[in-house]
């Protein structure tokens, strides 16, 4: 039994450890997949709108077909999506064959990020510093893949070169997922009334809107960084991927740093703390252009991020209560974001230049802000509530 708990938390570790490169290695490529393609700011901002809409339709179907299947295998089915998307993307030169490839791509991120999610939060019982540690594999893979990529084209081989390496690794992700016990396959009558009841509760809604914006807002960075420090600065290309690399350490460092703080303070006092630091952080990169100061503004940027998406999971851990459809409603919100928020700048980006990109980010934090102190709000009259019955 230990051995397949392990094989479940390690195993999905290193998933999220591959998710990681593979979600950043389209925004660290970009400028040579455009370069390859010919893509105008606008098309590049759809590439990164392929990939999240396939994210968004697979992310909350892969929560229904987990209620109706076992989460085990929507996990298998993910992996499969990543690798077929991968290789479509790798092996053709067509735009509509990349575009085609990252959707599916999208599609399998989608459906491999509800599931691990679902299924390790409900493994784990909502525990902030395990999700957080989860989390952190993806920054580790997030940080190694910009490196790569510069390698790659020191060694003098393309970006495609890159993702065959990706495919191989994915492949052991699938394996991995063959061998896991999970018993996410919960089809009891509690789960379908609350499955009902669904629509009625507002909470869901609120975790929804905060990774609407979250995921928003952070693939925005992942998807335009690189673009705007070399385009909108006139910075190396080089440089744009260290600082792209700095973003996920940092983001990396900070999710380890949340996996010891959240047992000491409560998650909703970290997610608002955090979440103003994000706005603060994003203001002061618009302003900037010495690049020993972006790179600083850069890497709290990544600290003030890294818990809140974790640490926003896990507090909704009490409303999933093991329901497939529950935990994909939520997470479908950050689906969307990532759908819109990133398409929104690429159009921002064609009519007020790349640097408009950085605003679009700003006003996706604040109501990301917003929402998290309504839930803090929420919270704490819930806790206020619970100890007047309590003393009653």
């Amino acid at each position: 039994m230990k051995i397949r708990s392990n094989c479940l938390l390690w195993g999905n570790f290193y998933g999220f450890f591959v998710m990681g490169m593979i979600t950043l290695f389209l925004g660290s490529n970009m400028p040579n997949i455009s370069e390859l393609y010919k893509l105008s700011y606008a098309q590049s901002g759809l590439v990164l709108s392929f990939f999240a809409a396939g994210a968004l339709i697979c992310g909350f179907i892969s929560g229904v077909m987990g209620d109706a299947i076992g989460m085990k295998r929507v996990l298998v089915i993910s992996n499969c999506l990543y690798v077929i998307g991968m290789l479509i993307v790798a092996l053709s030169s067509s735009v509509i064959f990349l575009y085609l490839g990252v959707f599916i791509i999208g599609s399998g991120g989608g459906a491999f990020g509800t599931s691990v999610n679902l299924i390790v939060n409900d493994f784990i019982h909502g525990d902030g510093r395990i999700m957080s540690l989860l989390h952190m594999s993806f920054g580790v893979g997030a940080f190694i893949i910009p490196i790569i990529s510069n390698k790659a084209l020191e060694l003098g081989l393309n970006w495609k070169s890159v993702l065959i390496l990706l495919i191989v690794l994915e492949l052991v992700s699938l394996v991995l997922s063959l061998n896991m016990k999970i018993h996410f396959h919960r089809k009891t009558s509690e789960n379908k009334i609350l499955n009902k009841k669904i629509f009625k509760n507002k909470t869901i809604y609120i975790f929804a809107a905060i990774l609407f914006f979250y995921v928003g807002a952070e693939n925005s960075i992942n998807g335009w960084i690189v673009t705007y420090l070399i385009d909108g600065l006139e910075l190396s290309k080089s440089f744009a991927n260290n600082a792209l690399s700095v973003f996920w350490i940092i983001m990396m460092f900070g999710r380890f740093i949340n996996s010891i703080i959240s047992q000491k303070f409560q998650k909703e006092d970290i997610l608002l703390c955090s979440s103003i630091g994000t706005v603060v952080m994003i203001i002061a990169f618009i302003n900037s252009t010495n690049p020993i100061l972006i790179v600083l503004i850069i890497a709290l940027l990544g600290l003030m991020l890294s818990g809140i998406y974790p640490l926003a999971f896990a507090s909704a851990n009490p409303i999933i209560k093991g329901s497939g459809l529950v935990g994909a409603v939520i997470t479908s919100g950050g689906a969307l974001g990532s759908v819109a928020v990133p398409y929104i700048s690429g159009i921002v980006s064609e009519y007020s230049g790349v640097r408009g990109v950085l605003f679009t980010i700003l006003i996706a934090l604040i109501l990301m802000t917003v929402f998290i102190g309504v839930n803090k709000k929420l919270s704490t009259k819930a806790i206020v509530s619970e100890n007047v019955n309590y003393s009653t």
